[in-house]
């Protein structure tokens, strides 16, 4: 089982009918994505196509009164779609996919609004941005027909985690530590989003969500089998990339993103 937006999400799907979605919590973009993660019989999430909303009530009172953890979660999957369209772009360039440029924009431009100086979790003003930034990125999932703008390598290297762990972490805890690991990856600029991260308590190394090393370069080794026909930079990626990322790690990012 999962989520009760969830639930409703996957049930209007395969009922074909409309379904408003009342969120309780912002912890991801679910709240107006075509995805539903339901938990199977042995305990571990999977992502089911399902239906967007027709419409979204948001209670920003009931919202608030989720715990910090849950902001910073829905933070960490809003931010994570930079990564998942660059690694969207990339597969347009070395395998020739097609790509949504709207959606594309549209994913980036969420993520982008709430990645700010000063960005502060328990103002309500910025906790409103993020819950928009967060229907705006299940939007343009739906424009481009997949998760495709909003979920890339460092969704399956979230994928793996939760198949390797006794009890995974938040998922937009796990997704904001992956996206940083397809920054350093790709060889992509990551010292303003590591910035950013430090200031928000978001995870930039494995230890920040109680993860050593090692257990999350088997993630990343793991990740892309977790989705095989989703190409993003862990199809690229040889041992040398995860020594070079273990030396990061081990100097916690020492002249790299200091």
């Amino acid at each position: 089982m999962g989520g009760s937006v969830d639930v409703a999400k996957l049930g209007a799907a395969r009922r074909d009918v409309d379904f408003i979605s009342l969120p309780t919590q912002a912890s991801s973009d679910g709240i107006c994505s075509p995805v539903a993660v339901i938990v199977g019989a042995d305990g571990r999430p999977r992502s089911l196509g399902a239906r967007i909303p027709a419409g979204i009530i948001v209670d920003m009172e009931v919202l608030c009164s989720a715990r910090r953890d849950i902001w910073r979660s829905g933070l960490g999957d809003l931010v994570s779609n930079l990564s998942a369209v660059r690694d969207w772009r990339l597969a347009e360039i070395t395998r020739g996919e097609e790509i949504d440029d709207f959606a594309c924009l549209t994913a980036e431009a969420a993520a982008s609004s709430v990645v700010e100086e000063g960005a502060g979790l328990s103002d309500r003003t910025f906790q409103q941005k993020l819950v928009r930034g967060l229907i705006l990125s299940g939007i343009a999932m739906e424009m481009a027909g997949s998760s495709r703008p909003a979920s890339g390598s460092e969704h399956l290297m979230s994928h793996a985690l939760d198949q390797m762990l006794e009890r995974p972490r938040l998922h937009g805890l796990q997704v904001a530590l992956g996206t940083v690991a397809a920054y350093l990856l790709r060889g992509d600029s990551v010292g303003q989003l590591i910035s950013f991260f430090r200031a928000v308590e978001l995870p930039v190394l494995p230890r920040d969500l109680g993860l050593t090393n090692e257990q999350f370069i088997d993630a990343i080794r793991l990740g892309r089998s977790t989705r095989p026909g989703r190409w993003t930079v862990l199809n690229q990626v040889r041992e040398d990339d995860l020594e070079m990322l273990r030396l990061v790690y081990e100097g916690e990012g020492a002249g790299v993103w200091n």
